[in-house]
């Protein structure tokens, strides 16, 4: 494999990172705008059937704004 090659390789994952990444992020934000709470987001995404990888990073991401929020 070439230099170019495995430099191509690397900004791929990187993108590919970075879109599932948004993604985790504008899911969490929507179940936010479905609720008025942070775990009532929370049990929006656990009844939410979208891919699962999505889904329990934002519920990760969510978690972690909860301890944000009660440090």
């Amino acid at each position: 494999m070439t230099a170019n090659a495995e430099l191509a390789g690397q900004l791929r994952r990187q993108a590919d990172d970075a879109i599932a990444r948004r993604r985790v992020l504008l899911v969490a934000a929507v179940a936010l705008a479905e609720s008025t709470t942070i775990a009532g987001a929370r049990r929006v995404l656990e009844d939410w059937t979208g891919p699962a990888a999505i889904r329990d990073g934002a519920i990760a991401l969510l978690d972690g704004l909860t301890r944000q929020e009660d440090q």
